[in-house]
């Protein structure tokens, strides 16, 4: 961008608790996506919807548990669960995928290699950001249109895998270079 002074914009994200919001319909459709065997899935599912957590102090177990049923099942990968930061992997994943389908965000070629790499996000557990990068000759408004657009379809792509903004640590930020003297 600063080579070619092109206009961009960045939208930062953090979700609210992500390991613990996953819906096992979500990760089990990315699961299967990506090729995870259905049996596995099941076992997983079946395990953490119905599973029984009991306090173990060093005066023995609690009386008293805290877990789901067969009418209630509970849901999100388990605190501690080594699967779970997969399951989310896979989750986002699909989003990123959906993500790309609208707007590659940012295509750029690498000065030595020439490789070209297309990216609409970079991810860290649940701190995201997407980037978008203006078309040559493209003003900052259809740039910051653009990246509204992307925004909305990563909060609602969330949302129909039951995760959540939290809204106190999200921000976007316009880009754009202006010539000294041109305005």
């Amino acid at each position: 961008m600063r080579i070619m002074k092109t206009p961009g914009s960045g939208f930062e994200s953090d979700l609210m608790n992500c390991y613990d919001r996953m819906t096992h319909a979500a990760g089990s459709l990315s699961m299967r996506t990506l090729g995870v065997p259905a049996g596995a899935i099941k076992c997983f599912s079946t395990t953490v919807q119905t599973m029984k957590n009991y306090i173990r102090t060093a005066y023995g177990n609690s009386d008293s548990f805290y877990g789901g049923s067969e009418d209630d099942l509970l849901q999100g990968g388990g605190q501690g669960n080594p699967a779970a930061p997969p399951i989310w992997c896979a989750i986002t994943i699909i989003i990123l995928r959906i993500l790309d389908m609208y707007s590659p965000g940012v295509s750029i070629i690498a000065s030595i290699s020439l490789v070209a790499i297309t990216f609409s996000a970079i991810m860290y557990v649940d701190d995201t950001d997407i980037f978008i990068f203006g078309r040559e000759n493209e003003k900052i408004e259809s740039v910051i249109r653009r990246a509204q657009d992307l925004a909305d379809r990563w909060t609602r792509a969330l949302w129909e895998s039951d995760g959540v903004l939290r809204p106190e640590k999200c921000w976007w930020y316009p880009i754009e270079f202006v010539w000294e003297g041109s305005r």
